[in-house]
C-alpha cells in the first residue's frame, strides 16, 4: 500500500512538473511572439537570406524558386511616416477654401494652396448642432473631397428638419513644418 502511494505521488509530481513547464513555455511565447524578420542572422557570413538586395552579398531569388504553380513570396515594404523635407521651401499659403452642396447631407469641400513642399497632410473636419461630427484625412496641397453628414432620420412631414449649420475646417501641413487652417460654415440640407 505504501508503494502504491509513493508511485502515485511520483506520478503526480511528474505531471505537475510537465504542466508547469508547459505554462512557462506558453507565457514566454505569448509575451515574445515569433515575428517574421525577427530571426537572428545566419551563422554563415557568406550565406544571406533571400532578397538581401543589391550590395548585401546575396543574389536575387531564382525565378520559379517558389512552390510549383505558385508565386514566390515577397516581404511587404515597410511604410515609414513621411519625413520633413531637408531642402528649404517657401511658406504654405491657403489660396482658396470652398464649400458646395452636392445633395441632401452631402457637401463638396475644395481647397488649394501655394508654396510649401511635400509631403502634405492634414484633415477636413466638420461639426454642428444635430449632426455627428467627423473628419477625413487629406494628403494633397490642393484637392476635393465629398463629405457625407450623418444626422438622425428625418421625421415625416410637416415636422422635417430642413437644414443644419455645419462648420467645416481644414488643417493642412507640409514637409517644411508650415501649417495652414481655416473654417467655413455651410447650410447643409438634411431632408
Amino acid at each position: 500500500m505504501l508503494r502504491r502511494a509513493a508511485a502515485f505521488l511520483i506520478v503526480c509530481v511528474a505531471i505537475a512538473a510537465l504542466l508547469y513547464g508547459a505554462a512557462v513555455a506558453w507565457a514566454t511565447f505569448t509575451s515574445h511572439p515569433f515575428t517574421i524578420g525577427g530571426l537572428p542572422p545566419l551563422p554563415f557570413p557568406s550565406i544571406q537570406p533571400p532578397g538581401g538586395g543589391p550590395g548585401s552579398g546575396s543574389p536575387p531569388p531564382l525565378p520559379g524558386g517558389g512552390p510549383p504553380g505558385g508565386t514566390t513570396p515577397v516581404a511587404a515594404p515597410k511604410s515609414a511616416p513621411p519625413q520633413p523635407s531637408s531642402r528649404p521651401c517657401g511658406a504654405l499659403t491657403l489660396t482658396s477654401f470652398k464649400l458646395t452642396t452636392k445633395q441632401a447631407r452631402q457637401e463638396v469641400v475644395t481647397w488649394s494652396t501655394s508654396g510649401g513642399c511635400a509631403p502634405f497632410g492634414g484633415v477636413v473636419s466638420w461639426s454642428g448642432q444635430g449632426i455627428q461630427s467627423g473628419q477625413v484625412p487629406v494628403a494633397a496641397a490642393s484637392g476635393t473631397t465629398t463629405v457625407t453628414v450623418s444626422a438622425p432620420p428625418c421625421p415625416p412631414p410637416p415636422n422635417t428638419t430642413p437644414a443644419a449649420d455645419v462648420t467645416f475646417k481644414l488643417a493642412l501641413g507640409d514637409g517644411g513644418g508650415h501649417r495652414v487652417q481655416t473654417a467655413a460654415v455651410a447650410v447643409v440640407p438634411l431632408c
